[in-house]
């Protein structure tokens, strides 16, 4: 069973418009700031840039909550605990990470952002809360961006294609991408190799990583077949857990437990 150690992190510097917040080990940093109502993040690997300042935020059918965003609140956590696997390659797990939940606002709907540093990445996912004015809702982009460099090296398999996951993986310049699936690995040209997917895919739309621009990766949810829609949602509802898994050493991506510790505790045990 797991179990849960939640604690105020006073390593969570806050300015006005701008938090940072460190791993438990320190090697990893991330930035949260608010520029005129737009969210950003970045993140840095032992203080080499991973992923540059990138945007936050989802469109829905009737509210835009990527602009005009303010944050009513904030708070920070900490966890350090272990559970035992029922069954995989692992008796024991441990689970150790800080968190920062960011409260955000557009002045109607209201939109949380849960971030989590562990040792080996980083973590976040949007909750929308029960709230008066959004019920029921349709979510037709997210504006989720990871920003990195042009000569970043990736390994990468095509979405969106007819052979669904029938593909051979590709290793190219990340300017070669179209549209790719996750799990997409990356090698970093300051030396960092980057892992994107998600955990804790429950009553949401899965997603891609869309080439936007030459150093810029999307997500890009996967739609519904006869619509637009990526979502649909009734609050309270919370999306997959996007992750990002940082080493320089890609063993170490495999030997990663983020995402078991990311995915909810087995139902029961098994004799």
């Amino acid at each position: 069973m797991r179990s849960i150690i939640l604690f105020v992190l006073f390593s969570c510097l806050v300015h006005a418009g701008e938090y940072n917040l460190k791993s438990p080990d320190g090697s990893l940093q991330l930035n949260v700031s608010l520029e005129s109502g737009n969210l950003h993040y970045k993140l840095t690997k032992n203080g080499i840039p991973t992923i540059r300042k990138s945007l936050l935020g989802n469109r829905l059918r009737k509210h835009d909550l990527t602009n005009n965003l303010k944050i009513e609140n904030h708070k920070t956590y900490a966890n350090d605990s272990s559970w035992s696997m029922i069954w995989g390659e692992f008796d024991v797990v441990k689970d150790q990470h800080n968190g920062l939940k960011i409260f955000l606002s557009n002045g109607s709907v209201k939109m949380n952002i849960d971030f989590r540093l562990y040792p080996d990445g980083l973590a976040f996912r949007y909750e929308f809360p029960k709230q008066k004015n959004l019920d029921r809702f349709e979510v037709i982009d997210e504006s989720t961006q990871f920003k990195l460099s042009r000569n970043d090296q990736a390994w990468w398999t095509p979405a969106f294609q007819d052979n669904r996951y029938e593909y051979l993986y590709e290793k190219s310049p990340i300017t070669n991408l179209n549209v790719v699936h996750t799990p997409l690995t990356v090698e970093k040209s300051n030396g960092p190799i980057v892992s994107f997917h998600e955990a804790r895919l429950i009553d949401y739309s899965s997603y891609a990583l869309k080439k936007t621009s030459p150093d810029t990766l999307k997500v890009d949810l996967y739609p519904w077949a006869d619509t637009d829609t990526r979502v649909y949602g009734k609050t309270p509802l919370v999306s997959s857990w996007r992750t990002v898994q940082v080493a320089f050493d890609p063993a170490k991506l495999v030997e990663s437990t983020m995402i078991l510790n990311l995915n909810d505790p087995a139902d029961k045990e098994i004799d």
